[in-house]
């Protein structure tokens, strides 16, 4: 992996934070009233997706076919680990979440699919590339 995909990579993972803190406003104060905390976080972590597939997609649009596969599953997984780093160190301890709150997310038997967009961000990239065909 080059160093110019890795700059790209960190970008795009910079400039999903604003968009991040946006799409959990809007649930928080838009329509977590109306339509309470779980299907709320299930509704803001589609539309996180989403904005996560267009970004991906703005950042990488011109490199994809110079891009392996691999290059792209690996790039997907290099956003994944800057993900779950950010949210683990800055979730625990800035703002500080227990360990056992910022584990919730991932309990998909409780409704929660936090996983599942981590799953989208690790696919997204190479799935770019196969709908690009680049």
């Amino acid at each position: 992996m080059n160093k110019k995909l890795l700059v790209r990579l960190f970008l795009i993972w910079l400039t999903f934070i604003p968009i991040a803190i946006i799409n959990g406003s809007l649930r928080n104060y838009l329509y977590q009233p109306y339509l309470g905390e779980l299907l709320s976080h299930q509704l803001s972590t589609l539309s996180a997706s989403l904005f996560l597939f267009l970004t991906v997609y703005l950042y990488l649009k011109n490199i994809l076919s110079s891009l392996s596969y691999k290059d792209t599953l690996l790039s997907g997984f290099i956003l994944v680990l800057f993900t779950v780093a950010f949210e683990f160190i800055f979730g625990h301890y800035v703002i500080g979440h227990s360990w056992q709150k910022l584990f919730a997310d991932y309990d998909i038997s409780q409704g929660r699919i936090w996983s599942l967009f981590l799953l989208t961000m690790f696919f997204t990239p190479a799935l770019l590339k196969r709908i690009l065909k680049k």
